[in-house]
């Protein structure tokens, strides 16, 4: 036993203590690091920890901003672990278990890990990939139905299985949904068959609930303003003009099979509407006056047929 204040080795259970002379773990450190504020400039004052960790330059009672301590690990009034560079608080795990970075109270909707800060830079996330293939970065969205971590009970169908939802401030908190992309079982899934969809969603103005715009099914249908159909493009409106397709002259639009383009509508000069069949061969064209040309023979708005 060396000065009991200090260092105590408990040779008996193979224990060691600092500034406790009754360790119960293999290494037990206890003791006051500062009762003091800590970093007053950077606002952190007033913060009184219990028991601190300090890697890099040498302990300083009662220190201010002039000191150059490069990390240091406290307990911040024994309700969160709290790690700080250059003088600044860092990063904290605050007593629910939550990871905050870039500020030191949970803010938003409590979510376990968030990241607050005031640039681009601060507030935001990164993920980068260094290989010699096609492979990129992932996020997973993974969803279970069994209660018990680590345990597997096959989905439904309409189960959702993530979402990314974007949030703003609308002066009372930050609840306000704008926009979000959710994922979906889409179908009855089973061992190594997950059928899934995408939903879009918007909020009208004046609400903060999304409403449903876009789904993308297990299919390979994309329908907008609609949640069902069977059609690749379905298009569903409330307005009169439920689509526009815009371009300038010469634009088209194509209905093409495995090997050739069977209809195509697009715009000529002079405002004229014209329609081909067998790949590039105009069948019928109409003009500005509702005039309309079958492969050579021109009819008037009223279908006479004139020479």
């Amino acid at each position: 036993t060396f000065d009991t204040n200090t260092l105590y080795v408990d040779g008996t259970n193979n224990r060691v203590g600092i500034g406790n002379s009754s360790p119960n773990s293999l290494l037990n450190i206890h003791g006051v690091f500062e009762t003091n504020a800590f970093d007053n400039a950077n606002g952190q004052g007033g913060r009184v920890t219990t028991g601190g960790l300090l890697i890099g330059d040498a302990y300083t009672a009662g220190k201010t901003t002039s000191d150059d301590r490069n990390a240091i690990i406290w307990n911040e009034r024994g309700l969160a672990i709290a790690f700080g560079t250059n003088n600044a608080e860092r990063m904290q795990i605050d007593s629910s278990g939550r990871l905050l970075v870039g500020h030191n109270a949970s803010t938003g909707l409590d979510r376990i890990f968030q990241i607050v800060g005031t640039t681009s830079d601060s507030s935001s996330a990164q993920l980068i990939r260094h290989s010699a293939d096609t492979a990129g970065s992932k996020i997973d969205f993974t969803k279970s139905r069994n209660a018990t971590k680590g345990s597997n009970t096959v989905l439904q169908a309409e189960d959702y299985l993530g979402d990314i939802i974007w949030r703003g401030d609308d002066g009372t908190d930050l609840a306000s949904e704008a926009a979000k992309i959710s994922a979906v079982v889409d179908g009855t899934p089973g061992s190594n068959d997950m059928p899934g969809r995408l939903t879009f969603w918007t909020s009208a103005d004046g609400s903060a609930s999304p409403t449903e715009r876009m789904r993308l099914t297990s299919g390979g249908d994309c329908l907008i303003g609609a949640t069902s159909g069977t059609h690749r493009l379905t298009v569903q409106g409330s307005g009169t003009e439920i689509a526009r397709f815009l371009g300038a002259n010469g634009a088209d639009l194509k209905f093409r099979n495995s090997t050739s383009n069977d209809f195509l509508i697009y715009s000529g000069t002079s405002d004229r509407l014209l329609f081909g069949t067998n790949g590039q061969n105009v069948a019928l064209t109409l003009d500005v006056s509702q005039n309309a040309t079958f492969a050579g023979t021109v009819s008037d708005s009223k279908g006479n047929v004139r020479d």
